[in-house]
């Protein structure tokens, strides 16, 4: 595992420039490069004929395993930082753009590579349960690739990215609603893009700050605002 003749061709000098980033400042690449490189090191040439000894618990793997295992890291990448690209977000059911990097083929694995694969390779919450990387990576796409489009890659701050991929990944702030609160939900949006509409084509030419893009905040604080008052909080002060 430790040997870089594993990899071959192009895939050697982007490995071992990976591991020198690594090596320089370990939080520069992502969690699943750095559970990588925590368990590899490549193979150092020797001066001397005396071999160093071998390590007592060192785990063989095959070529073709560190191969597949790189590629699928890749993969993994590629879909928590455009998987939006690929969610289907337009209520007309129009092809979503997506990204030939989303795609297992670009890596070079298959999803039966993937499938002989450890599914803690994926890492964070939807790890468990999952019996192998496939599956993992399956669950991975539902999250970032499904009817809700997450783009995170632009938070600089490592803690931050990582707090909101896990919040994002574990669902905690998902619920499923049931077709009557969806209708309630889709009376509102109607509600407050006839009033958008309406505020357009009444005060022509005046300046207002439109809610275009933003919409979904009303629901939202209908939300906050009912939830408040079952609380016990009697005012509630906006502007």
């Amino acid at each position: 595992m430790n040997d870089v003749s594993l990899f071959h061709g192009p895939n050697a000098g982007y490995v071992l420039e990976l591991y020198e980033q690594y090596q320089r400042d370990p939080q520069s690449v992502d969690p699943e490069t750095r559970a990588f490189f925590e368990q590899w090191t490549p193979e150092q040439p020797t001066d001397t004929a005396v071999a160093p000894p071998p390590l007592e618990h060192a785990v063989k793997r095959s070529p073709l395993d560190v191969t597949h295992t790189v590629s699928a890291a890749r993969l993994i990448r590629y879909i928590r930082e455009l998987g939006h690209l690929a969610a289907r977000i337009d209520p007309l059911g129009s092809e979503p753009p997506g990204d030939p990097g989303l795609a297992p083929e670009i890596h070079d694995v298959t999803e039966a590579d993937l499938a002989a694969l450890p599914a803690e390779i994926v890492r964070g919450p939807l790890v468990e349960g999952a019996g192998n990387a496939l599956e993992a990576i399956t669950r991975l796409r539902e999250v970032y690739s499904g009817t809700v489009g997450y783009e995170t890659d632009h938070i600089q701050n490592y803690e931050e990215r990582a707090w909101i991929r896990e919040a994002i990944e574990s669902r905690r702030f998902f619920e499923n609603f049931d077709a009557e609160r969806k209708r309630d939900l889709l009376q509102r949006l109607t509600e407050v893009e006839v009033f958008e509409r309406f505020l357009h084509q009444t005060f022509v030419g005046q300046k207002r700050f439109s809610i275009e893009g933003t919409d979904m905040l009303v629901p939202m604080l209908d939300t906050i605002i009912r939830n408040a008052a079952t609380a016990g909080t009697r005012e509630v002060v906006m502007g």
